[in-house]
């Protein structure tokens, strides 16, 4: 299944009891963070390589994404 992010444009993503949020597009995490300006603001990740706790994916129905599949 975690492949199938790749294939997704957008997807909103909580985790961490909802303490943090990002945007996830083709497998890639957007996050802004609050606490830095300049260069350190935005940050683009590979969802891979994320450290991802726990949380849900957000996909609009008309991303064709489906989790039991």
């Amino acid at each position: 299944m975690v492949n199938k992010l790749s294939r997704v444009r957008f997807a909103y993503v909580l985790e961490r009891g909802a303490t943090h949020n990002f945007l996830l597009s083709y497998g890639m995490v957007f996050e802004v963070h609050w606490d830095k300006i300049g260069d350190g603001l935005y940050e683009r990740s590979p969802f891979y390589t994320f450290e991802w706790l726990d949380g849900v994916v957000v996909v609009p129905p008309d991303a064709k994404f489906m989790l039991l599949s």
